[in-house]
This record gives structure tokens, C-alpha cells and sequence, in this order.
């Protein structure tokens, strides 16, 4: 049995985007989908949800309230949304909106009270020393002159080595002089955007390691000396499950190939990059001939045998600057960016089908042949929409599987308006 993710996710926004994002969750046995949102009760997210019995809200304050452990996805494109889920749910637990620290409330409590806590050293050092947190505090030179047990631990130092080093040295070398560069800034100024901005940037270990932390800077004044107070978490665990979660939001579980919502986006990028720069691309839509015959006789397990190999023989076929997608089942895309001519395009498709036909399946004793139908479509001459590019390379691929239907040996693709042998030369 799988584990699932550490928290459910409520979807906001139950649009086009909104429905794709249900549809890959709903696949993912690790992902709890606590529900979703959005105005309009018809929006088909809205309709998918209903249909598995998902929890749907048509009102953003009580989907959030009823799912406040939930990792939040802001699909409805309003920053506001983001903000008021931040206030909710907490920024670190949304896609879409800035992060933000609970911890951060302890620096403004110790910003408005710096006079109280400088006479009484031994309360700050309590504060500070039992924080979970990295607390490390810097002059206007950048060496630190505190430093926190959590942070001597987080960047594997003992106790006390981080006193009098420069902090450069917890941060990148690219970072090191970018950093210099803002206290200054801000010492001449009295503006940074870094101050009070939470951000997210790689910390350096004391054995060269990196990993990602979450800082938050604050300015300190006591009398008339300046220091810097960066508030240090360990972003590790949040980041790799962003990093977990974006995965599969983006790829198909079972061939790790790019799946419908990411090729929706790279398709998007060819059209902007074509109709800017004049460049053609092609689209295939290819459907998997004999595929069911080996589902049926011999189990889903083989299936998806026949699924992951298909993938990697196409890959075979494909550029590193190609996209190959699965849309699902047995359906597989693929962009070809610069390649619109019909010659070369018929030539891949060749390669393709003899790659797929030269790779017998065998289970039990028994031999199986995997085919495919595909129907191409070409930017601009097919179209220079990205649904209508779509849905023309859907229609020619059905088209070709009739045609493969109806032949005995031939075997065909067909290109919008005519149909192709695939056996020629």
C-alpha cells in the first residue's frame, strides 16, 4: 500500500486548468484531493468532483476554512486568492502566493521590544537559544556576531564556531557578493526589498554541502549601531515535496514521460514561439493498434509493461528538443518543433512504426505486435491554435486507424487531408 502525501490539496479555481489538475489527482493513489472551489457550480471541476464524491465549495472562505491542512493550488489567477489563503492556510502551504514564516512573528515581537530584551540579555538568550529556528544576527560588515544553537546544527557547526566568520560563508559564492551588495545598498539608502520579504535561496553547510533554506531578514537598531537578524529554516522536507508533488502534477506515473497538463503547456510555448519567430512545428497524435488485445489476454500488469517499453521506443525515435506526452491509456503525443515538412515528418513516423513493429511482446508463449495509428498536424498550415492543432491531429489519426482497419498489410498515417503509407521507402 502507498503512503500517501503528508497533506490532502484543495483546488482553487474548477476551471479548464482546475479540471486537469482533478483529473491527474484523482489517477494518484498518494494524493487526497480535499476539494475544490469555484464561483461558477457548473465549471467542469466542479462537475468532475461531484461525480467522485469530492468535497466542492462556491465559496472561497468556507473551502478554505473546511481544508485548512491542505496544500493549496491558486488556479484562478487572482494574487488575492493566493493572499487570503496564505492567511488561512499559511503561505508555505500555497502554491501561487509568497512564503511566508510563523517564526517571522517572533522577529517583529523582537523588533518592537529590542530595548526591553537588551536589559535583559538573559531572556533574549532564551529566546533564541531554544528557537527551533536558525536565528544568526550580523553587523553592517556581515560577520556575525550571534548565532543560535539551531543554526550552528542546521550548517553543521559546533557551538560557537560561526561567531566572528563572515556570513558569506553559509551562502554560494554567487550569493556572497549579491549580498554585500544589498547591506550596502540599504545602509545608503534605508531600502532593501530583501528586508522583511521572505525568500527562499541555497544555504552552504560546513562541509561544502548545499541544501535549500527559507530566510527572512530583519533590521534591528540598538542606539546607534545597525544589525541584520536573518530568521533560518531548513526548507529540505517542503521542498522535495513540492518537488513530489509537482512531479506528479506534471508526469504520467507509470511511463515518466510529460503528461496532459504539461503538454498543454509546452504546446502553448511552441505556439508563442512560433507565431514570434516564424517557426514551423509538427504535432502527432498517436493511438496504439493491438494494445487492447494484450490488455484483455494477458492483465493490466502486462499492459503497463507494453505501456513503459512503447515510451521508451519513442523516445528512441524522438530529439532531446521534442516533447513526447502521454495523454492517457494508450494515446501518446508529440511536438516536433522545426519539423513541418512533410518529407522529414513522414520519415520519423516510419521510424517510429518500425521501432514499434520490430519490438515483438512475448507473454506465456504468446507473441503480440504493437502498431500504431498516427495523425500529424502542422503549425501554421494545419492551424495556429493550439485546440484546433489538436483536435486535427486527432481526427487525421482517426482517419488512419480506419484505414489500417481496412488494409491487410499496408499500414498508414495521415496528415490532416491525405492519407500515407507507412511500408514505402
Amino acid at each position: 500500500m502507498q503512503d500517501k502525501l503528508a497533506k490532502p490539496i484543495l483546488i482553487l479555481g474548477a476551471g479548464k486548468n482546475g479540471s486537469v489538475f482533478l483529473e491527474e489527482f484523482i489517477r494518484e493513489p498518494e494524493i487526497e484531493v480535499a476539494g475544490i472551489y469555484d464561483k461558477d457550480a457548473q465549471a467542469p471541476g466542479m462537475q468532475l468532483a461531484r461525480h467522485y464524491g469530492i468535497p466542492t465549495f462556491s465559496d472561497v472562505h468556507e473551502a478554505l476554512d473546511a481544508c485548512k491542512d491542505s496544500m493549496v493550488f491558486n488556479l484562478t489567477g487572482h494574487d488575492e486568492v493566493s493572499e487570503l489563503a496564505a492567511d488561512i492556510v499559511g503561505a508555505a502551504a500555497v502554491l501561487g502566493g509568497e512564503e511566508t514564516f510563523t517564526i517571522w512573528k517572533l522577529v517583529n515581537r523582537l523588533k518592537k521590544t529590542h530595548e526591553e530584551l537588551s536589559r535583559s540579555q538573559a531572556y533574549f538568550n532564551a529566546i533564541v537559544n531554544y528557537a527551533h529556528d536558525g536565528i544568526v544576527t550580523i553587523d553592517t560588515s556581515g560577520t556575525i556576531i550571534a548565532a543560535n544553537p539551531s543554526a550552528h546544527h542546521l550548517f553543521g557547526y559546533n557551538n560557537g564556531e560561526l561567531v566572528g566568520e563572515r556570513v558569506n560563508r553559509m551562502m554560494p559564492s554567487e550569493y556572497a557578493a549579491e549580498h554585500d551588495n544589498h547591506i550596502r545598498r540599504y545602509l545608503e539608502t534605508g531600502v532593501s526589498k530583501l528586508i522583511g520579504v521572505p525568500r527562499e535561496l541555497p544555504g552552504i553547510r560546513k562541509d561544502g554541502s548545499e541544501f535549500p533554506i527559507d530566510l527572512s531578514l530583519s533590521v534591528m537598531q540598538v542606539h546607534d549601531t545597525t544589525y541584520f537578524i536573518g530568521i533560518i529554516r531548513d526548507a529540505t522536507e517542503r521542498v522535495e515535496y513540492l518537488e513530489r508533488v509537482h512531479k506528479l502534477a506534471l508526469y504520467d506515473h507509470l511511463t515518466g514521460l510529460p503528461n496532459r497538463i504539461m503538454f498543454y503547456d509546452r504546446l502553448e510555448q511552441a505556439l508563442l514561439h512560433g507565431k514570434r519567430y516564424k517557426v514551423n512545428f509538427a504535432l502527432l497524435f498517436l493511438d496504439l493498434d493491438g494494445f487492447k488485445t494484450v490488455n484483455d489476454h494477458e492483465g493490466h500488469d502486462a499492459g503497463d509493461g507494453v505501456l513503459t517499453t512503447v515510451a521508451k521506443l519513442l523516445q528512441g525515435c524522438v530529439r532531446e528538443s521534442d516533447t513526447l506526452a502521454r495523454m492517457g491509456g494508450d494515446e501518446f503525443v508529440a511536438i516536433l518543433p522545426t519539423l513541418s515538412k512533410e518529407d522529414d515528418l513522414i520519415r520519423l513516423i516510419r521510424k517510429m512504426n518500425t521501432a514499434l513493429t520490430g519490438h515483438p511482446f512475448s507473454f506465456g508463449g504468446r507473441s503480440y505486435t504493437i502498431g500504431a495509428s498516427i495523425g500529424a498536424a502542422r503549425f501554421p498550415l494545419d492551424s495556429d491554435d493550439s485546440d484546433m492543432l489538436v483536435k486535427k491531429a486527432d481526427d487525421a489519426m482517426y482517419v488512419a486507424k480506419k484505414a489500417n482497419k481496412r488494409a491487410e498489410k499496408e499500414h498508414f498515417l495521415c496528415l490532416v487531408d491525405k492519407l500515407v503509407p507507412l511500408e514505402q521507402d
